[in-house]
């Protein structure tokens, strides 16, 4: 009977039919990088490696040690799965959480704040203007400024010292927006900067989200990116033929998309779809030093073909 040399994750095992008949075990996932030298040291012995496709005999005395190197690999792999697309989808998330705490939360502070000065809603559109004038000046200087006289309610000091800590707290809020995009910005700046180029930070970001990883991103077609993010418009489309089929979705915030005219808008998605796709491909497969020269390129073809000057 032939013998056979094989190893596992928790071992190299020289076998006779079914039976281990010399065995060298792995003291942990290190020791394991070392397997190539106990299989040589077995196949000087006249014996055959088994192949990969080999079935282990079924052995009790082996089930610990299975179970423990087991674990052990799954914990650094997961150790070893968390990427820069993790990262870049936690913040982007991030920040679409705090865009929709603000405006809740500035829509409170309006809403409380107009019992104190009412005119102050109707001369401040910007929430963080608002936030920032609220926390920081009285009604006074306020009616001074505007020149007017408040219908208000005369409320206590401890009344609206609430109003500007929520005042306070927003303003508190958008700052670390702020942060979370100049955070992005940087991340993005090394991990795929064409793209960053291209589409612009926010964009890109949101791309890379909906896509999960800048891998699927650039495995993409041109028109499935077009499309990304108007996937409900689309099987409404695709269900009902008399709705209409979307011509964008996620890129529709892109300044070369948001300002073209309306009969155009199809056209300039698709153009800046392909060169999304282009910057993700040169991005994700890139050789060498990763620079954002094939942006610039891919940015200043787009607007010779969507006449921007």
């Amino acid at each position: 009977m032939n013998k056979t040399v094989y190893t596992n994750i928790f071992g190299t095992f020289m076998l006779k039919g079914d039976k281990v008949i010399a065995k060298k075990l792995f003291k942990n996932l290190t020791d394991r990088k070392n397997k190539l030298k106990y299989e040589k040291e077995y196949l000087k012995k006249s014996v055959e490696k088994a192949d990969s496709d080999f079935v282990f005999p079924k052995d009790k005395t082996f089930n610990e040690l299975f179970y423990k190197f087991n674990m052990d690999k799954t914990k650094k792999d997961l150790i070893k799965s968390v990427r820069t697309d993790n990262l870049i989808n936690q913040a982007i998330n991030n920040i679409d959480d705090l865009n929709r705490v603000i405006n809740l939360l500035s829509k409170r502070l309006r809403e409380w704040y107009s019992l104190y000065f009412p005119e102050l809603d109707l001369k401040i559109d910007d929430n963080e203007a608002y936030a920032k004038i609220v926390s920081t000046k009285k009604r006074t200087t306020l009616e001074k400024e505007f020149g007017v006289r408040t219908i208000g309610s005369d409320l206590s000091t401890e009344d609206v010292n609430q109003m500007k800590s929520l005042a306070k707290e927003i303003s508190n809020l958008i700052k670390l927006r702020e942060e979370e995009k100049n955070y992005i910005e940087e991340i993005m700046s090394y991990h795929c900067p064409n793209l960053m180029e291209v589409a612009t930070t926010t964009i890109a970001a949101e791309l890379i989200e909906h896509a999960h990883t800048l891998e699927n991103l650039a495995e993409m077609t041109s028109s499935t990116i077009q499309l990304l993010g108007a996937e409900k418009a689309l099987f409404r489309h695709l269900k009902n033929k008399r709705a209409r089929c979307p011509k964008h979705g996620i890129i529709i915030n892109h300044p070369f998309v948001g300002t073209a005219k309306h009969k155009d808008k199809g056209k300039a998605a698709r153009h800046l779809a392909s060169a999304i796709s282009i910057a993700t491909k040169v991005d994700f497969f890139h050789e060498g030093t990763l620079d954002n020269k094939q942006g610039k390129l891919l940015v200043a073809k787009l607007k010779k073909q969507l006449n921007i000057k």
